[in-house]
Parts: structure tokens; C-alpha cells; sequence
């Protein structure tokens, strides 16, 4: 999946030019920025699905996908009907500062295709997820690098093409989508899925989904709001051209944050089925792994990409992009800093430990962003991701370390009796 991002770059970046590529880069990014309007069903979804497992409860598994997969169905058609007037009226070029006109028409026709296939990812996500709660996240994994490599091809024949940013914005959502559908079909092959009428779906796993979705869609919301506006905030501030050199940067450093979020996601569910048995030793010994690997790999590969990051963008972009050494250890050091963090919240999400992540990221949405807005515009892009980095962690440290230490330690050590 790497060598894909890799390659779809190279091959794209001087076929579209720094503004245009800066445009792709911006919608694609939506995709992280709107995943909030599942309104956290997917999450909650492989939790539920964890609970289901064990053979013994095949039946009420088969019913539990169906419905949600139904209810995450209808919140796509709903999510299409929002999506698609904002994209058609919103001044995308004031809000992206798109230098002409034909850019703006172009923008415009992008974002209408994105609405349709947003809404489209949202249904697929969710049959992602199923797998995830079954752990077998490696199932998701495989269509996720099928995707990928079937997107690299789409995203080939549109260059050769000379096609816009639209038809290389279908040909890089398309090969997921494809490749997620076929995951539902190996669910229908194994008798895993049983669709029941709408009534029925909404009666079975509605209150559920929503309910425990409820957590998940604030802490996606916060999660989108600090992380993923970035590509908006920068073209805003600095321009689309800057937010080329932010994609860049931001999917070399994605070489340290995958592979660990690969490795670590399949622990969500693991966490959950050691925390419904009470198994605490399973729980204290997986999560001082996951973070010793994480936290030292994490480093260790951000340092080899700060050292080699210039020639590698010089070579990857044929050098319509450079960038300083600064920028690259600030994004290296937020990518560690990130990969640690998440290794954590797959532990606190698998034991529905909620509460310190909702409280923090009401802080990073609080403080966090407008600190990270200021430093963009005062002092410009090494200052924000290093400020924020740093606001980061010391925001992590005082929830997991000082105010919920007991609470956070009460999951994997006994209590002792006096």
C-alpha cells in the first residue's frame, strides 16, 4: 500500500502541476476529514461484532451485521443528500484560494463526484469493520492493499488519459470501494450476514450503534476537527500550492504511521474480548508490547526519513517539491508521536474507556487548534506542526498520567486488599 502512495505521486504530480495536484490532495483528504458522519457507527460496530464471535452466537451475529450494515446504508443515502448542495454551493475558490476560474470549475465538478463517492465509502467502511471485530482485520487489510493497487491502476490510465481532477479522483476512491464490496461478498459466501426487513434492522441494533456510536462520533469529531482540517486550514492560510507540500510530507510520514496502525488495530478487538474474560494480565502484557515496539519503531523510522526525507521528495516529485530539514523533523516527530498515541487508544477503546479521550480532545479542539491556526499563520508551517506536537503529548501525559492513572492501571493490575 505504501509503494502505491509512492507511486501514484511520482506518476500524478507532474501530469496535474503543484495547484491542481494541491486540489486533489485537498478533496482527497476529505475522506478522513467527514468519516464523523457515520455518527460512529462503524466503530461501534466492531465492538458489537467482538461480542458476537464465539461460535455460539452465530445466529445473533448474522442478524447483527445484516442490520447495521442496513442502517449504515440508509446513513449513506442520507449523507449524500447533505453532501452534495454543500459541494455544488460552497466558494471553493475563496475558501481554497484557487488561483483562475477553470480551476474553480474544475474544483467544483470534483466535489460533486466526491459527495457521491463519499457516501459510497461510508457503506464499505463499515463491512471493513465487521472484519475487524471478527479479528480478522487481515481480511480488511488484503482488499485494503487490493484497493490500493487496483486504485494505482485507475490513477495510470487517467494520466495516459490526461484526465482532470475529477477522473483521478474516481480512479483513487474506486479501487477501495471495489475491493470492500468484495468483502461483503466473502461475508454472504461464509454465512455470516442475514439481512432482515428495515423495521427489524432498526428494532435489533439501533439503540446499540447509537448509543455506543455516540462516544465514538465525538471522539471523530474532535478527531477530525484537530487532525484531519489540516489540508483546508493550510490552503486557507498559505494557498493550495503549500498544501502540495504538505500531502507530500504528510504521506512520506505515512511510512511510519501505517504499518504501526496495521499492526496495532487488530489489538481493538483483542483488548475487548480480554476485558469482557477479566483477563488482565493478557491486557498489561499486549499493551507493553504494542507501545515498546510502537514508541521505538515509530522513532527509529522517523529518523531514517528525516535523514533521507530530501532526496527521497527531489526523486519522488521529480523536484517540483523541496523542503528543509526542519519541516521534515517536525513531521517526523509527529508521526511518532501520533503511532504512540494511537497504539494507546486501541487499548482504551477495546475496554470503552472513553472518558479521557472525549476530556482530551476537547482540549486539543479548545487549545490545540486555535494554537495550531496561530502558529500557521504567524510563523508559518514548522512552527505549527512542532507547537502542536508538543501541546500534544503534554495533553495526553496530564489525562492518561495524572487524572485517570488509577482508573487507566485498574485494567490490568488487581486490587489490593487492606
Amino acid at each position: 500500500m505504501m509503494l502505491v502512495m509512492l507511486v501514484s505521486v511520482r506518476i500524478s504530480l507532474p501530469h496535474l502541476g503543484v495547484d491542481r495536484f494541491g486540489v486533489w490532495m485537498t478533496i482527497a483528504s476529505l475522506v478522513g476529514l467527514l468519516n464523523f458522519l457515520d455518527f460512529g457507527i462503524g466503530n461501534a460496530l466492531t465492538n458489537r461484532v467482538a461480542l458476537y464471535a464465539a461460535p455460539a452466537n452465530a445466529k445473533h451475529l448474522r442478524k447483527c451485521v445484516g442490520a447495521s450494515l442496513f442502517i449504515l446504508g440508509v446513513a449513506s443515502v442520507i449523507i449524500l443528500f447533505v453532501l452534495y448542495p454543500f459541494a455544488y454551493y460552497l466558494p471553493w475558490q475563496t475558501i481554497l484560494k484557487l488561483p483562475t476560474q477553470a480551476l474553480y470549475e474544475e474544483t467544483q465538478s470534483a466535489m460533486k463526484l466526491f459527495a457521491i463517492l463519499f457516501a459510497c465509502n461510508i457503506f464499505t467502511s463499515g463491512i471493513n469493520k465487521v472484519f475487524f471485530g471478527l479479528q480478522q482485520g487481515y481480511w480488511a487489510n488484503i482488499a485494503s492493499a487490493v484497493g490500493s493497487v487496483l486504485s494505482l491502476v485507475l490513477i495510470w490510465l487517467a494520466v495516459r488519459s490526461e484526465g482532470g481532477i475529477s477522473t483521478l479522483l474516481l480512479a483513487s476512491m474506486t479501487g477501495g470501494l471495489i475491493a470492500s464490496l468484495g468483502l461483503l461478498v466473502l461475508l454472504v459466501i461464509r454465512n455470516q450476514v442475514e439481512f432482515v426487513a428495515p423495521a427489524e434492522s432498526f428494532r435489533l441494533e439501533s439503540h446499540y450503534l447509537l448509543r455506543v456510536g455516540g462516544s465514538f462520533f465525538f471522539l471523530q469529531i474532535g478527531g477530525i476537527v484537530v487532525f484531519g482540517a489540516d489540508s483546508l486550514i493550510v490552503a486557507n492560510a498559505l494557498g493550495v500550492a503549500v498544501v502540495a507540500i504538505y500531502s507530500v510530507l504528510q504521506r512520506l510520514f505515512q511510512f511510519v504511521t501505517q504499518p504501526f496502525s496495521v499492526i496495532n488495530s487488530g489489538l481493538w478487538p483483542a483488548y475487548a474480548n480480554a476485558h469482557a474474560h477479566d483477563d488482565k494480565a493478557f491486557i498489561a502484557s499486549t499493551l507493553r508490547r504494542s507501545m515498546m515496539i510502537t514508541v521505538g519503531g515509530g522513532l527509529m523510522l522517523s529518523g531514517v526519513l528525516i535523514v533521507l526525507g530530501k532526496p527521497i521528495i527531489a526523486w519522488w516529485t521529480h523536484g517540483e517539491i523541496a523542503v528543509s530539514y526542519a519541516l521534515l523533523i517536525s513531521f517526523g516527530l509527529w508521526a511518532a508521536c501520533d503511532s504512540s498515541a494511537n497504539a494507546f487508544s486501541m487499548f482504551l477503546n477495546g475496554v470503552s474507556l472513553m472518558r479521557p479521550q472525549i476530556k482530551g480532545l476537547a482540549a486539543l479542539i479548545l487549545i490545540g487548534m486555535p494554537l495550531k491556526i496561530y502558529l500557521l499563520n504567524e510563523y508559518g508551517l514548522v512552527a505549527m506542526m512542532l507547537g502542536f506536537t508538543m501541546f500534544f503529548v503534554a495533553n495526553i501525559l496530564f489525562w492518561i498520567g495524572i487524572v485517570y492513572r488509577e482508573t487507566i492501571t485498574s485494567f490490568f493490575h488487581e486490587k489490593r486488599s487492606i
